[in-house]
């Protein structure tokens, strides 16, 4: 599908809503291009990747609109999961099985086995080798921490220590919840021998987060229907929205402490919800420039979060 097949979407930001791996999602997503080719370079390298970071980072989007578009892109069966209710098993093969016959429509299930001997089933109707991303996964440990050994995922340990499986697995969890994967250690000895920290936007990648898709935007539409920004605007949004800045619940501005890690660090959520808000109140007024005054209008980006949280 080529980018001109593609219809406008009624906004560039997606605000607090996670990109998806459609066509649409990846063109609309950047800031992140760095971190999608170490994802999916350890992905192809590796066959455990573990990814970490704070809540609000923006895993699920860089793992659906980054590293999956792209891998599949390429041709590779990427099979992503998120859901950790019910029977995490057998959802895991549905979604697989499901992926498997988006790349070879026509291919035969393997025969009933264990969950190894499934997977390396479906690699062989591949003839190629299968992604697996294993999304938001502190949530499995919230329904299936109880359960003794790791619980019943405990079973694609095997899959993963097989010599020469072609079944290659990132693991994404929030930093908080990390500690958990210890679960898995005595079936996965070097569990963290291959871990991806990742951190909050820059300040030049959150630029790129406000003005490449508005680029995108403007190339999807006729040319009296492009939008600009103020230069001005992207620097105060950048300000507002570092991590540290807004503190709900607080009075006023905070600001990261000296020598933090974080300083100078963006918080995308915020970022995003800041610049829907925008784009919502400048399209009611019949406006094709996001601005300054508009910001201020409403109050700065610490009062749109506010107001919407």
């Amino acid at each position: 599908m080529t980018e001109t097949a593609l219809a406008a979407p009624a906004s560039p930001y997606k605000g607090l809503s996670a990109f998806a791996d459609s066509e649409l999602d990846a063109l609309l997503f950047f800031g992140r291009e760095r971190e999608i080719e170490v994802i999916a370079a350890n992905l192809i390298a590796a066959q455990l990747t573990v990814l970490y970071g704070p809540s609000g980072v923006g895993k699920t989007s860089l793992l659906r609109a980054g590293v999956t578009h792209r891998l599949r892109r390429e041709g590779a069966a990427v099979a992503v999961v998120s859901s950790w209710s019910g029977d995490p098993v057998s959802g895991l093969l549905s979604t697989v099985e499901r992926e498997v016959h988006r790349v070879v429509p026509d291919a035969d299930s393997p025969q009933p086995g264990s969950l190894a001997e499934l997977l390396s089933g479906w690699t062989r109707r591949l003839g190629a080798e299968l992604y697996l991303i294993l999304d938001q996964f502190e949530e499995y440990f919230l329904y299936h921490g109880d359960e003794a050994g790791g619980g019943p995922l405990t079973a694609l340990t095997e899959a993963i220590r097989e010599p020469g499986t072609r079944v290659h697995v990132v693991l994404s969890v929030r930093e908080d919840a990390l500690a958990q994967l210890d679960a898995f250690k005595t079936q996965l000895p070097g569990l963290f021998g291959n871990s991806l920290r990742l951190d909050r936007l820059d300040r030049r990648a959150a630029n790129r987060a406000i003005r490449g898709p508005l680029e995108r935007y403007n190339e999807l539409v006729p040319a009296d229907e492009a939008v600009e920004i103020e230069d001005e605007l992207v620097d105060d949004i950048l300000d507002s929205v570092e991590a540290g800045r807004i503190r709900l619940g607080d009075t006023g501005l905070g600001g990261a402490e000296e020598g933090s890690t974080e300083q100078g660090r963006i918080e995308a959520p915020y970022l995003q919800l800041v610049l829907e808000r925008l784009w919502e109140v400048e399209s009611e007024r019949g406006s094709k420039r996001l601005r300054g005054e508009t910001l201020r209008d409403l109050g700065g980006a610490s009062r749109i979060v506010e107001d919407h949280l």
